[in-house]
Order: structure tokens, then sequence, then C-alpha cells
């Protein structure tokens, strides 16, 4: 209990900190580089998943101005998918996919082959969104892998590559 009133008050000293600040970032009262030198080296996770929770509960226009805040820290972030936990590398390529730009690709693509299959179906998303045919060539291959899934949850996913990569789904489907 006192570990976790310990946490709640670092979350709470840090929240007063930046949030005024990201608040007239999100309204553009603010430029993305006042916030920056608040932000201390051992706390750039914390931020990150501070930006995370606004980001999803913002509206679409703001998007932009989350991953712009985010950019800089999300080489911290990219690595903790090959090295943390279960659930910090899902959390991890979770964010990626979407505060993440596409020089995060080749995490995605490496991630699809984690033992877990949380992360695997997370990086599998996040290279469905990008729908592009060189992200479809090394996503469908690992279709395999997720043969024990949800159909629905497949089909959701393969709709998410679009038109573009058909031919290369029939291609692997008629492979397999």
């Amino acid at each position: 209990r006192s570990r976790n009133l310990h946490k709640a008050h670092f979350w709470g000293e840090l929240e007063s900190r930046w949030e005024p600040l990201l608040e007239d970032i999100a309204k553009g009262r603010r430029v993305p580089d006042v916030i920056r030198p608040l932000v201390k080296p051992d706390e750039e996770l914390y931020f990150v998943d501070l930006i995370m929770r606004r980001a999803v509960a913002a509206p679409a226009q703001q998007t932009s101005i989350y991953r712009d805040l985010a950019a800089p820290y999300l080489k911290v972030l990219s690595e903790r998918v090959a090295t943390g936990d279960r659930e910090q590398r899902a959390r991890a390529v979770h964010t990626l996919a979407v505060l993440g730009e596409q020089q995060y690709l080749p995490v995605f693509m490496k991630a699809l082959e984690d033992k877990s299959p949380l992360v695997a179906l997370l990086s599998a998303r996040a290279l469905a969104t990008w729908g592009e045919p060189a992200v479809a060539e090394h996503l469908l291959p690992a279709l395999q892998r997720f043969e024990a899934w949800n159909p629905n949850v497949l089909a959701s996913l393969l709709v998410s590559l679009g038109k573009t990569v058909a031919p290369s789904l029939r291609t692997n489907l008629r492979n397999t």
C-alpha cells in the first residue's frame, strides 16, 4: 500500500508539472519545445505514457501534436520492445503504433516473431495500419502463426491492409 501511495504521489507530481503545458500545447497556445526541458531523462517513459493517454482521448486533429511531443522519446520505448517483459513489450508496441511514424516499421516486423501472442498481434495490427504492399510481404507469411486466433480478428486485420495488398494476399494464401 505504501508503495502504491508513493507511486501515485510521484505520478501526481509529474502530471502537475506537465499537464498545464500540455493543455496549452494541445490548444495551440504554446509550442511543443517548451515542455522538453521539464522532462528529465529518467522520466521519459512516464512522459510518453501521459502523452499516450492524452492522444487516445484526443480529437483526431490533435494526433499530430501528440506524435510531435512523443517523437524525441520513442527510441527509448522502441528498445523496450526487445527488452521488456511481455506486458512492457506489448504496451511499447501499442504506443509506437499510436504515436510512432514509419521509421518504427522494422520494430513491428521483428516483433511479429515475439514469443508472446499479444505482442505479435499488436505488431501485426500496427503493420496492417500502414496498408503498404512492402509491409504486407512481411506480415502475410506470419499469418500461419495466427491460425488459432478468432477469425473475426484475422478478417479485421486483413481488411485493414487495404485493397493494394490483395494480389500479395492471394499469392500467399495460394502458397500455404
